[in-house]
């Protein structure tokens, strides 16, 4: 036959036990008493739930309460489930509970015993585990403690390389500065340079047509002296031979005069004709020469 056992213990009490037992017979009175609507069958499933809605846990409002009321005059004592709002307690469930035996206290006491003798091992478990994870702990930490030290000592030889790093980029970006300002100097040079270049190659074209010209000049009055001095020697010759015709003339003429008066005076002869026509001829060809 079924049946439905509960009890009621306190932790800080260990021999304070109470114990309610009911079958299908009891339940049906105790349902007809408290007009209950629902069946043994489910009744400790319901009974759960009720002590569930009383725990800490639980989220109804207002939450369910657990009372139990001790008689000292041999009468049960109530264990009740209530709901207390601001008008009235309502109580939803009232069982009338019994002290349990000499045998069942000590049987729940030696259940308490055991659970305690448990949880103690558990705890000694647990704090050899803990015990050991604080030791497995301080060896990590340790460790991390050491990755740490050689962290920051890397880091820190990490630091000085991006620092003197930072300063040759400082200096290079400083010596690319400078060059880039003797650059653009050099540049300006070079401008400058080529301007001059220009001027230069201006005033070289300049001076080359200048030389050209002053070339066909110099070719020109070369040819011009030397023309000249082929006109001087020809004028020499020329006044050599000029001389010399007046001299040929001048005879001709004081040898023309001393023969004008025999020939007018005279008679004519053959010779005489004949020296006068070379005399005349000679005459002739000194004038075509002058002229």
């Amino acid at each position: 036959e079924l049946s439905l056992s509960l009890k009621v213990s306190d932790s800080k009490r260990p021999l304070f036990l109470l114990v309610f037992e009911c079958g299908p017979d009891q339940y049906a009175e105790l349902r007809e008493k408290q007009r209950l609507k629902v069946e043994f069958s489910s009744f400790p499933v319901k009974l759960a739930g009720l002590l569930k809605e009383c725990s800490a846990e639980s989220h109804r409002e207002p939450r369910l309460e657990v009372w139990v009321e001790e008689v000292d005059d041999g009468a049960a004592n109530q264990f009740s489930i209530v709901e207390p709002n601001e008008f009235k307690t309502l109580r939803h469930l009232s069982l009338d509970m019994k002290e349990a035996e000499s045998a069942e206290v000590d049987q729940h006491v030696k259940g308490i015993v055991d659970r305690l003798t448990r949880e103690a091992a558990s705890a000694r478990s647990i704090a050899d585990q803990e015990k050991r994870k604080r030791a497995e702990s301080a060896d990590e930490i340790r460790k991390l403690q050491n990755e740490l030290l050689e962290s920051k000592r890397a880091s820190s030889e990490e630091v000085a390389r991006l620092q003197d790093k930072i300063e040759k980029l400082a200096n290079s970006q400083h010596e690319t500065e400078e060059l880039r300002k003797r650059l653009q100097g050099s540049q300006k040079q070079l401008s400058q340079a080529l301007e001059a270049l220009e001027k230069e190659k201006t005033e070289t074209e300049k001076l080359t047509s200048e030389a050209k010209s002053s070339r066909q000049r110099e070719l020109a009055a070369t040819e011009k002296m030397q023309f000249l001095e082929r006109a001087s020697k020809d004028g020499d010759k020329m006044a050599s031979h000029i001389g010399a015709l007046l001299e040929s003339v001048g005879e001709v003429q004081h040898f023309s005069a001393r023969l004008i008066v025999p020939i007018f005076s005279g008679p004519s002869n053959s010779s005489s004709t004949s020296t006068f026509r070379a005399l005349q001829t000679a005459h002739d060809s000194s004038q075509r020469t002058l002229n």
